[in-house]
């Protein structure tokens, strides 16, 4: 008789009646109890035993072997305090209900039931399950499908059950074998180990080990309770045997099975090593006297039973001694793209690690050069990319943290002894933990003459930018910059040449000489500047319009970052068409009126291009890459990040230019040999991009660096660094320029000096700033533009 539910639903199942009897005999054994016993399944309601709860099993391998009258070990996670034991072969029971002698959370004990009288063949592989409950379980509860590891159902279903677990077990074939009880003699090494460690252990004089052989490691709990010793890592197969000596891996501290999982066992925990052992051929491995505790629990144990083996004191690899920081320079005034130096005690290899608002929003940034005093890191965009504050742009004058991770050769870098902090969080730091520095003010980053620029186009030789605002939005104005041609070439002539926008990012003109401008208002709006009106059908793009291009035909061509669409209007501004969808967070858009096209990118700095009319076929669905002409540009140069570009694509010939935002950098992709390369560096977060005359040569481009509020320049005729083209600092009422032979001048908030005066406790071999004999600065304070470049003519 065995025990099928009336459905597949496991969880949910009742039981019928299922009568394979194997004999006249034992069909007498049980039919009547279990009879009696299965009236009470219908109509159960208490559920004392859940999915949770349900018994589970660890099959073992060899699979056990034995005769009837030995004890059986069960091995997995049991949660109730009684067992019973349920014996299987072809697909029907021969045992049910039998009591188990020892039930653990870990263990089950169940008698290995004869044969006799039944149609068990020797030799035969029958297989075991358990029902698991508690004392204080009524008959009915302890009934419910979930105190069983098969679930109730037959042996014909627990193939397509993924939660039925079983043991199975092989009747000797008459060959009894036998063990030699093994006997310990010592571990080496004994103590100082750490996790995936090899540990000996030597076989007592006069003894020897089989060929074949299990390490099994006992502890206590964590708290090393009494009484708590319970196997941790059981049946681990050996790295060496020998007839004196087999080899261990020492397991890791954190318990994940048996009693005490969920523990992780101190440093310099002691624990024990039991081993099991028999010769190839052994029908029955799993008997006690193949184990030198003889299968016994750990307060039976005698001398040779076990070896002793100690954890290590500190952490493996654990950057020794740990590194600490005492001080930082410069602390406060700082820029995206500066660097700080960070001293302290460090190890051979180092990064920073950047934090705000108590969460980490840079983490493993390459030091820009270390030493075993001095660390110096790279001052991040205060635009968050990554971590819980994600999205967010930390405030001119905040206060942000540095922490140090530094370790040599070898060492497991990221063991939290390798950090400054130790890995704890923010409110547990240390002085010696972290170091602090402060971003500069508004008037620090650039001397305020331009604000988070964006995109850029000609006005009668000046170039005009969108003022977007560089915490991400919130500039209100068109800024016009001095042109190259200009006695004041890169002076900001006009800070508000338009104003009245709410973040303005995409500017180009109409054919009738009118500008075009995309800012945030509402949902997204796009203005003709002569009318100070929106377009007719603004905010039908809806969805943060970053870039704008016209054609010949007065068309323009919208980039939709928030919608990843590519929307047209015509030279009044009605709503044409979607000419694409689908994309990642389009904010560049070119255009080809000889071939027709739109190009445009996505986040990663791909390039795409589509029809520029509207058709039956509009939008195309650029999800498929392939629909939208797909190059991989961004990817392939970088091709382990998903964030490159914020917007920034120009066509000059047949070379593209792509801003790489998130990389400080230019890309160039050449079109007619289908290559791609970082062309123009030293922009921090470069977004906007505009040509010099035309496009048909090697002409000047023009790049808005957002950290910065400045423009920079770089012919294209080669690749390299850009210089820097505005001339963004300004004059300050109280402020004057002094040539560098002076005393004292603030810079970036801290007072410097140049004529070090050993009487006022200046250190003459160590002043704190050097100068060229031909540089002036300009004193000010914090708030005042302080410390810019004034030329010596104005003296």
């Amino acid at each position: 008789l065995h025990l099928q539910p009336t459905t597949n639903n496991h969880h949910h199942s009742k039981f019928k009646f299922d009568y394979h009897v194997a004999t006249p005999t034992m069909a007498k054994l049980v039919f009547v109890a279990l009879l009696v016993a299965l009236i009470g399944m219908q109509g159960v309601s208490a559920d004392p035993c859940t999915a949770a709860t349900n018994p589970e099993i660890s099959a073992q391998s060899p699979i056990p072997t034995g005769l009837g009258g030995d004890t059986l070990q069960i091995f997995g996670a049991f949660q109730g305090t009684k067992a019973n034991c349920f014996w299987w072969y072809n697909n029907a029971a021969y045992v049910l209900y039998q009591p188990a002698t020892f039930v653990s959370a870990s263990t089950i004990e169940c008698p290995v039931p004869s044969t006799s009288g039944t149609d068990v063949p020797d030799c035969a592989t029958v297989s075991v399950t358990v029902q698991v409950y508690n004392d204080d379980d009524t008959f009915a509860d302890r009934q419910t499908n979930e105190c069983f590891s098969h679930w109730g159902q037959a042996p014909s279903q627990w193939a397509t059950n993924p939660d039925v677990t079983f043991q199975e077990f092989q009747y000797d074939c008459g060959n009894t074998g036998g063990c030699t009880v093994p006997v310990l003699d010592h571990a080496a090494p004994a103590a100082g180990v750490h996790a995936g460690d090899t540990v000996t252990v030597h076989a007592a004089a006069g003894t020897a080990f089989g060929d074949e052989a299990r390490c099994h490691w006992w502890s206590t709990n964590a708290a090393g309770t009494a009484g708590s010793e319970a196997g941790y890592a059981l049946y681990q197969t050996p790295t060496a045997i020998t007839s004196s000596s087999i080899d261990c891996t020492v397991p890791s501290r954190v318990i994940s099975s048996g009693n005490n999982a969920g523990d992780t066992l101190p440093l310099g925990a002691t624990v024990w090593v039991v081993i099991q052992t028999w010769n190839t051929g052994e029908p029955n491995p799993q008997s006690v006297d193949c184990f030198s505790h003889e299968g016994q629990s750990y307060g039976s144990w005698s001398a040779g039973d076990s070896v002793t083996v100690q954890y290590s004191n500190t952490v493996a690899n654990a950057c020794n001694p740990v590194p600490t920081i005492s001080g930082v320079l410069p602390s406060v005034g700082v820029n995206p793209g500066d660097t700080v130096t960070i001293s302290g005690s460090f190890h051979a290899n180092a990064r920073c690690l950047w934090w705000w608002n108590q969460n980490a929003y840079v983490l493993y940034q390459t030091a820009v050069s270390h030493s075993a005093t001095e660390v110096e890191c790279t001052v991040p965009s205060r635009s968050i990319t990554f971590g819980d504050d994600s999205g967010i742009t930390i405030p001119p004058c905040d206060t942000v943290r540095v922490t140090i991770q530094s370790w040599n050769a070898g060492d497991n870098a990221q063991a939290n002894t390798c950090f400054t902090h130790e890995g704890q969080t923010w409110p547990s730091w240390a002085s010696q933990d972290y170091a602090e520095v402060e971003y500069a003010c508004d008037n620090d980053m650039g001397g305020g003459c331009l604000d988070g620029p964006f995109d850029m186009t000609w006005e009668n030789g000046n170039i005009l930018v969108a003022n977007e605002g560089a915490g991400g939005g919130g500039g209100s104005t068109i800024a016009e910059v001095a042109g190259p041609t200009a006695a004041n070439a890169g002076d900001v002539v006009d800070p508000s040449f338009l104003s009245g926008f709410n973040g303005p990012s995409g500017i180009t003109h109409q054919n009738n000489g009118n500008l075009i401008i995309t800012d945030d208002q509402g949902t997204g709006s796009i203005w003709d500047s002569t009318a100070a009106t929106a377009f007719p059908s603004a905010g039908q793009p809806g969805g943060n319009p970053n870039a704008v291009r016209v054609n010949f035909n007065g068309t323009a061509f919208v980039a939709n970052a928030a919608f990843g669409s590519i929307s047209s209007f015509d030279a009044a501004g009605n709503f044409l068409c979607e000419l694409a969808s689908g994309v990642n967070t389009p904010q560049a858009v070119e255009i080809d009126d000889t071939l027709g096209v739109v190009y445009f990118t996505d986040w990663q700095g791909d390039l795409y291009w589509v029809d520029q009319t509207c058709d039956a076929t509009s939008p195309v669905d650029c999800t498929t890459p392939a629909n939208c002409n797909h190059v991989a540009v961004g990817s392939s140069v970088y091709p382990t990040t998903s964030d490159v570009t914020q917007g920034g694509l120009v066509k000059a010939g047949a070379v593209f230019y792509i801003s790489a935002y998130f990389q400080d950098a230019v890309l160039a992709y050449d079109s007619s040999t289908s290559t791609a390369s970082e062309c123009i560096t030293g922009v921090q977060e470069a977004r906007g991009l505009l040509l010099e005359g035309s496009p048909s040569g090697a002409p000047d481009l023009y790049i808005t660096s957002y950290a910065e509020g400045e423009i920079y320049v770089r012919n294209t005729a080669t690749c390299g660094a850009a210089s820097l083209y505005t001339n963004c600092q300004q004059a300050s009422a109280n402020g004057m320029c002094i040539p560098e032979a002076a005393n004292l001048f603030y810079y970036k908030g801290v007072v410097m000096t140049t004529n070090c005066v050993a009487a006022d406790g200046c250190n003459a071999g160590n002043p704190d700033l050097v100068l060229g004999n031909t540089n002036y600065y300009k004193v000010g304070s914090a708030k005042e533009g302080h410390m810019t470049k004034c030329e010596p003519a104005a003296v």
